[in-house]
């Protein structure tokens, strides 16, 4: 799997607007389990900004159905 590609291919077919359930889909999508045998490790945490409403939504450690949002400035 080239997580780039398919990253920007998604990115590119919506014209770099995802709702926050897409965008966290997506993360899901080409996040890397601990089998992963890469120097970059599997994946830790996931998050998506929304600059309208100034906050982040995060899933830590791929669990995709605990996920926690927080306003920031």
């Amino acid at each position: 799997m080239n997580r780039y590609k398919d990253l920007r291919s998604v990115l590119l077919a919506n014209k770099y607007q995802l709702t926050p359930t897409q965008g966290m889909d997506l993360l899901r999508k080409v996040s890397q389990g601990p089998e992963v045998q890469r120097s970059t490790g599997f994946t830790q945490w996931s998050e998506i900004y929304n600059l309208t409403q100034k906050s982040v939504t995060m899933s830590v450690l791929r669990e995709w159905g605990q996920r926690f949002t927080f306003e920031v400035e």
